[in-house]
Formats: structure tokens, sequence, C-alpha cells
């Protein structure tokens, strides 16, 4: 009945908020949460330990003894049916990177808690806030984790730093306002404003490292600059293609060159913004800002 359905939801809740106050005795979650520098990347990746970590419990609670004979497929399968109508509601009130990226922290996390505790059963949960997951690519591909635990200083699959060169824009008037890696899971999300889940989530998925600056200038138009690098060319020419289909949702001109298997760009043209779209290499460079900013800007931002 609907009381019993009502005492089973409060079980379930208050298991999931009772492991936060676990982690928080034991690891000091806003220490973790709240690391510097700030680095969106690695705190999504946080995030998700911390309420995957719960959610897996409180999944656990539910399911009683066949959650063991499900496989990680069903489970994934399950958490994207559960989390795909939330998706639809939340999606009404907020932009897709801040929905998926919300999701990605119940969804994923407790997907990868999961994979860790099948692939390592005789090491607890609390051995991933000893040493945490850095990026959302280790939290939506386990075993990216997993192959870090094998080097001592856990940096094998590490993200690729990324560098733009802060200083020239600096140098040539523009004050940093903000500069943060965005991740897997940031690029998929960017990417959902305008294509379909299933080609952004391909799209992404080749990520190896990136870094996104926001400039800002008394009496300019803000410039951004995204520097990305993937793990193949093959994933730097799946990243350009959809970006640019993002951009053609709300652009107005656009021109381009292209080269059969070689470096490319695409300019868009919107309300009189200018955003450049560049394929080098393994490497995927955008930047953003009134026409009359733009050359300079690539020039700074290739050096």
């Amino acid at each position: 009945d609907d009381s019993a359905a009502d005492a089973a939801r409060d079980s379930s809740l208050l298991t999931h908020e009772f492991v936060h106050a676990l982690q928080d005795q034991h690891f000091d979650l806003l220490k973790l949460l709240l690391a510097r520098p700030y680095n969106f990347d690695r705190s999504e990746a946080i995030f998700a330990l911390v309420e995957g970590d719960a959610m897996n419990v409180q999944r656990r609670q539910e399911s009683g003894e066949t959650w063991a004979r499900r496989s990680l497929e069903d489970i994934a399968r399950q958490e994207e049916e559960r989390f795909g109508e939330y998706r639809l509601q939340i999606g009404a009130l907020f932009p897709p990177l801040l929905t998926e990226t919300f999701i990605f922290r119940y969804r994923d996390g407790a997907r990868f808690v999961e994979a860790l505790r099948r692939a390592r059963p005789a090491r607890s949960a609390d051995d991933l806030f000893r040493r945490p997951p850095q990026s959302s690519e280790q939290i939506l591909h386990p075993e990216k984790y997993l192959a870090s635990l094998q080097t001592p200083t856990g940096i094998a699959d590490a993200p690729r730093e990324i560098r733009i060169n802060e200083e020239g824009f600096e140098a040539a008037g523009w004050r940093l306002t903000a500069a943060t890696p965005l991740g897997e899971i940031g690029v998929r999300g960017l990417l959902m404003a305008g294509v379909a889940s299933r080609e952004a989530t391909r799209a992404s998925a080749g990520w190896g490292g990136d870094r996104a600056c926001l400039f800002e200038r008394p009496g300019r138009a803000p410039l951004f600059v995204w520097k990305t690098a993937w793990d193949r060319r093959e994933d730097a020419q799946e990243f350009f293609r959809a970006y640019n289909a993002l951009q053609r949702q709300g652009s107005t001109e656009a021109h381009g060159a292209f080269a059969p298997g070689g470096d490319s760009y695409m300019a868009w043209r919107e309300a009189g913004v200018l955003t450049v779209v560049r394929l080098q290499g393994d490497g995927v460079l955008i930047v953003r800002g009134t026409e009359a900013d733009i050359p300079a800007a690539l020039q700074l931002a290739q050096q």
C-alpha cells in the first residue's frame, strides 16, 4: 500500500544520507570538494565518487540479494532509464551542461563504484576516497581509473595538461576571469545543446585533455578561448564535426576551409560575434569573440 511504499522510500533516502554522513566523518567532504585551484573536471569526478558511493549503497539496499546477479550493463541500462525522465524534467529548466553533469554524479558515479567493487572485491569503497579519480573520464571509463592504480603516482592515462598563453593575453590587455578544464562530461554537456545525446557521447569519448579560458577587457565583448586535445586524430575530427553541428544551430553565416585528412577550420557569425573552430592534428582550438579580436586571439592561443 501507499504507507509501505512511503516507508521504503524514506528508508532508501535515509540510507543515502547516512552514507554521506560517514563519508564526511572519515574523509572531510568539504576539503575534497573544495580543493584549490578549482578544476571543473576534477571537481565533477569527486562529486561523482561521493554521490556514486551513496547511490550504490542505496541501490544495493533496495535490490537486496538480486543485485549481485545483475550485470554492469543491466545496471547501467536501468539507471539510464531512471534518469531519462528526470533529464526531461530538469532539462526544461536548465541548460544541458548543468543537467548532464548533475545526472552524471549519480548515474555514472554509481556505475563507477559498482565497477570498482566488482573489479577489486577484496577492497572497500573507502580506498576510492584515499586515491580519488582525477577526471570525469575515469568515472565514465572505470578501466582508465584501474589503469592509473598500476603506477605509484597514479597518473597513467591522466588528462593531458593543456596550456594557453594566458600571460600573452594579459599583456595584450585582456584580464583572465575564469580558467578550467571541462573534461569529457563537460564536453558532452556542451555538445548536447545542439546535437543528439548519443552523438554528443560518442564525440566526447576520445577526450584527452582541455583548457577553457574566459577573458574580459573594458569596452570589448568577452573572449572565450578553448583548447582541446584528443586521444587520436580521428577523435579530434569527430569532435570538430560535432562542435560545428552545434554552432550551426544559431549562426546566420559560415565559411571554412577543409583539407581531406588534414587541418581544417570553420568560422561562424552570430549577432556580431564570430566563433572560429580550428582542427590541427589531434587538437581542436575554439575562439569566440568580436571579429576584430579574433585574429590576434588565434595567434596568441597557438603560441
